[in-house]
């Protein structure tokens, strides 16, 4: 039977399933060690980040990161990221249907992106 990892996480999945995964164990321990000296900002970071943001809280959870530490790094980055959203939006408001009208050039391009990272 192998070691646990410090933070409590198992591998028993990469064990199963490594091989077809192209993920070894050693990676997943390198990814661990990381995370462990890294999980505050990690966290941060990830929050910040469309497409991350859904998911960090699984290897917050695998790191036995304690709750209320994980719930303050999930606030602090959510108050960085809706800040300026929440000001361009209100100072944009009065002038937001002409702001509509020269974006929408945009729209086609940004669907096919949308269609082709998912068809990935």
């Amino acid at each position: 039977m192998s070691p646990r990892s410090p933070m409590g996480s198992g591998f028993g999945v990469s064990e199963r399933y490594g091989r077809r995964g192209l993920i070894t164990r050693q990676d997943l321990e390198r990814a661990e060690r990381w995370f462990h000296e890294r999980s505050e900002i990690a966290v941060v970071i990830s929050r910040l980040l469309p497409g991350l943001q859904e998911f960090v809280s699984l290897p917050a959870g695998f790191a036995r990161m304690p709750f209320c530490r994980c719930c303050t790094y999930t606030f602090i980055a959510a108050f960085v990221r809706c800040v300026p959203l929440t000001w361009v939006r209100y100072r944009l408001d009065p002038k937001w249907e002409h702001v509509r009208e020269k974006a929408c050039f945009l729209d086609d391009p940004i669907a096919a992106l949308v269609l082709l990272v998912v068809a990935w």
